[in-house]
């Protein structure tokens, strides 16, 4: 560049001396020098550029080598798994560190078609491991789930078998007082007691299920009727306790609308297990995986609060049939059960508000 500035001084001077010639000589020459600075700044530009390639190759080929290096360690834990799914996708990600580190050296030799090849088969690799990995955490979910049914259902079949046994017990004792004129004897009286104890104790044991159903698995109707079925038992023990003990219509109303709800909700598990069973059948002949689904689904919970709504209903024509043929003033037991009657309604409210809540979250995120 210099030496085209003196150049062009030179053929200035020349010109202004009236020396044409010599001017256009000077002028050739400042022509030349300044090709040879443009071709001397275009290698230096080619070199830098080269320089700067090298170093963004040589950095990406430390961020792959690192890359690889976490693809190896993840192959070793699912290789040291219990669980022979993730065992099996060990091999995937094996074969990722491997083209992981073959697009390094790829790199290193300044060939980016090569390591682009490798990256994109590590990218299938690992994309085909992340495949394995979460249908074994579908399965794994699937047989939570299943395992929560099953316990669930447990605690019910405890239930059943102790609340037919207070249904029976009560019958029986009913029965005695109406051989005897309505009297019982000391024995049969202490004998209800512990019974009625018995009804207290089964009811407050299924505080935690009910918990259970609505804290953590947000099953809001299957709650509500489990709590429904607690509010009958505590009715019945309380009438139970009662001096002298109320062993009549009215209890065993109570007992029984509890049985009934504990034996429906057995019931509405077990088809929620052979649909589940169903479903898993389908997916292993090639169905699609579904997301991860709920204990219990919305639709079952549906049907359950229209179960709930049938029977509320029917109750209340029963009842309002039962004023109207006695002269349209309510007896004691039908004044109380028309508050529950009352109660249960709004509960059915409240429940289908929470079930459309759900359903209005799961469409707008995606659940």
């Amino acid at each position: 560049a210099e030496r085209a500035a003196e150049a062009m001084r030179a053929a200035s001077q020349r010109l202004a001396a009236g020396e044409r010639q010599a001017a256009e000589r000077a002028q050739q020459q400042a022509e030349q020098a300044l090709a040879q600075a443009e071709a001397l700044l275009e290698q230096e530009r080619a070199r830098r550029l080269e320089r700067l390639r090298k170093a963004q190759l040589e950095a990406r080929a430390e961020r792959e080598r690192k890359a690889a290096e976490q693809a190896r360690q993840l192959a070793a834990q699912l290789e040291r798994s219990e669980t022979a799914g993730e065992r099996a996708a060990a091999g995937g990600a094996k074969a990722a560190a491997g083209s992981m580190e073959q697009a390094a050296g790829a790199m290193e030799s300044g060939d980016p078609d090569e390591a682009a090849e490798q990256q994109q088969q590590a990218v299938e690799q690992l994309e085909r491991t992340e495949q394995q990995l979460a249908e074994q955490q579908r399965a794994y979910e699937d047989l939570q789930a299943e395992q929560e049914l099953i316990s669930i259902r447990d605690k019910l079949e405890e239930a059943i078998e102790t609340q037919t046994e207070i249904n029976r017990k009560t019958v029986e004792y009913d029965n005695k007082r109406k051989e005897r004129d309505g009297r019982l004897s000391r024995r049969d009286r202490f004998a209800l007691r512990k019974l009625a104890r018995t009804q207290r104790e089964l009811a407050g044991s299924l505080d935690a299920l009910v918990q259970k159903l609505r804290e953590e698995q947000q099953i809001w109707v299957f709650a509500q009727r489990l709590e429904d079925a607690q509010v009958d038992m505590l009715e019945a023990a309380d009438r139970l306790a009662d001096n002298p003990p109320e062993t009549g219509q009215l209890t065993q109303q109570f007992e029984r609308d509890a049985l009934r709800v504990l034996l429906r909700l057995r019931e509405a598990l077990e088809q929620e297990q052979g649909r589940r069973k169903k479903q898993q059948q389908q997916q292993q002949n090639g169905g699609n995986m579904a997301q991860r689904r709920r204990l219990v689904p919305p639709l079952a919970e549906l049907k359950m609060l229209k179960e709930m709504q049938q029977e509320t209903l029917e109750r209340t024509r029963d009842l309002n049939e039962a004023i109207r043929l006695a002269g349209g003033e309510p007896n004691e037991f039908q004044r109380t059960m028309l508050r529950r009657l009352a109660a249960r309604q709004g509960n059915i409210a409240d429940l289908l508000k929470k079930i459309s809540d759900d359903l209005e979250r799961q469409q707008g995120g995606g659940d």
